[in-house]
């Protein structure tokens, strides 16, 4: 018979236990809650100027240069900043309520026709979506960091003398609990949940106003749309991938559908695709890789000669999508799959020289595995995996005959790489490397519009972006510099070959090696 004083002591124990996590929940939320307003809209430093131009190392708020009357200046960037709420609207001054509710993004726009007017260069435009425990604060350190990148890609040969160096940070409450340290962590970490549902609701219709008229607008600044074009990237991390991807997939499949009927009209077996960006880039997507299956499916052109417009990269040593993720679905979406399972090809355990798997059945692959698993941990969905080599001494002698500065990486990157074959990167001690993508499948069976990828830990490692001054720094932005450069996305009015690949075509370099 058990001991009833015993029970009564456990029983006031889990009592204590209960008020104890309420008091704890109730003190998080009063004290560390974030605010659902807006960081920007009437705060002195920001509600005085449409936007903010930096010169490069000097990206203090209180060093901000002029831009009531937009001035020219080397080696510099331009930044604004357009915030969303719970809904997805943006957010509407307090202060002063005659401005527009769109004010933030008008801004944004009035900020890349200042940029290419003053420059009289075309425009080179990084949107930017945070993930989660982020938010539009002077102090979030993914804010401070995007910043930081601007500067150094306006720094670089290229983005002096090529560009007018743009960024668009797009905030949202990502983090609906101020960090504290160990205090705070517990509430942050369960914030998970509740930050996904917010992070789907606000990919509606002001976040894709947001996108879409901010790259029509960047499109047409430029002096000279046809000879030199300006460059788009619209960027996610984490959850706010998962906001970008929601934003586009819509758009890219109507594109598709509408593309597919003009072509068959006009009896051309290639449909003229427009995309909304040069190059679209999920970074460590912390969403459900099913929903880039639906694209996949609903967008398949039977030719296609171009690159990819989206790419997904996603570190190999990021465990919070590899394995948080997975545990946060599985108790989110526990019984949310259908009991039917796709029918496809199984590449998951496919080897590069097994000729015998190109002939393999069609398999049935449940559809828990795309609900649990982002694109770049669902072994069904991933295409290729950044590869890091050093450059021995005679691709580093070919490299110097053809006139290629091996440290600027960045530049190198953008003028002559190409992903699929080669582009330079800097090594374990910064020794010029070389990178390429290596299928995990055969290419034939890869999508042409949108894949999926790994990276080395040098390029990304962790869950967090390199946004630190350091190697991994320059080798991630070489990559999505070669990544752009070789997508060449473009619509009628631009030159079809305004990216020199010389170097590239002259180098005899060996890429077979595993």
């Amino acid at each position: 018979m058990k001991n009833p004083t015993r029970l009564k002591k456990a029983s006031r124990w889990f009592q204590y236990f209960l008020l104890g996590l309420v008091a704890y929940l109730a003190l998080m939320l009063l004290i560390f809650r974030t605010p659902k307003t807006s960081y920007w809209i009437d705060d002195p430093t920001y509600g005085e100027t449409p936007y903010f131009h930096f010169k490069a190392g000097e990206d203090v708020w209180t060093q901000a240069q002029p831009t009531n009357t937009p001035l020219s200046a080397t080696g510099s960037y331009r930044l604004a900043i357009v915030e969303l709420d719970e809904y997805g609207d943006f957010f509407q001054s307090q202060k002063d309520r005659s401005r527009p509710e769109d004010y933030q993004l008008n801004c944004a726009k009035q900020m890349l026709l200042d940029a290419y007017k003053v420059e009289e260069k075309p425009v080179l435009l990084f949107l930017f979506v945070h993930g989660w425990r982020h938010d539009a604060s002077p102090k979030d350190e993914n804010l401070i960091g995007f910043k930081q990148l601007l500067g150094y890609v306006a720094k670089s040969d290229w983005g002096t003398n090529k560009f007018a160096v743009c960024g668009v940070y797009v905030g949202w409450r990502g983090a609906s609990i101020r960090t504290w340290g160990p205090l705070t962590a517990p509430v942050e970490y369960l914030s998970f949940w509740s930050r996904k549902s917010v992070a789907e609701k606000i990919a509606s219709t002001p976040a894709s106003s947001a996108l879409f008229g901010l790259t029509d607008v960047a499109r047409t600044a430029t002096p000279d749309p046809k000879e030199k074009p300006s460059s788009i990237v619209l960027a996610g991390h984490s959850l706010g991938a998962g906001i970008l991807m929601n934003s586009v997939s819509q758009a890219l499949a109507y594109e598709y559908a509408r593309a597919s009927s003009l072509a068959q009209a006009a009896g051309d077996p290639t449909p003229k695709l427009h995309s909304p960006a040069n190059l679209i880039l999920l970074l460590n997507p912390a969403f459900e890789s099913v929903y880039l299956r639906q694209l996949r499916i609903s967008v398949q052109p039977k030719d296609w000669t171009g690159y990819p417009w989206l790419v997904s990269l996603t570190s190999e040593t990021d465990m919070a999508t590899k394995y948080v993720f997975p545990l946060a679905q599985y108790f989110r979406f526990s019984s949310d799959a259908r009991q039917q399972p796709y029918r496809e090809m199984d590449w998951s355990t496919y080897q590069p020289d097994d000729a015998a798997a190109l002939t393999n059945p069609l398999a049935d692959i449940s559809q828990k595995i795309y609900a649990r698993n982002t694109p770049g941990h669902n072994a069904y969905m991933r295409d290729y995996r950044l590869v890091i080599k050093p450059n021995d001494t005679n691709q580093l002698a070919q490299l110097k005959d053809n006139n290629a500065g091996t440290n600027d990486i960045i530049t190198y990157g953008f003028r002559y790489g190409k992903a699929w074959q080669y582009f330079l990167l800097k090594g374990a001690h910064n020794e010029s490397s070389f990178g390429y993508f290596n299928p995990v499948r055969p290419t034939t069976n890869v999508h042409p519009l949108f894949c999926v990828a790994t990276v080395d830990p040098l390029v990304m490692n962790g869950h967090s972006l390199p946004f630190e001054d350091s190697s991994r720094r320059e080798n991630f932005m070489a990559t999505i510099m070669t990544l752009l450069s070789d997508s060449r996305v473009q619509h009628p009015e631009e030159k079809s070959d305004t990216v020199p690949l010389k170097v590239t075509q002259s180098l005899p370099l060996k890429l077979s090696s595993k």
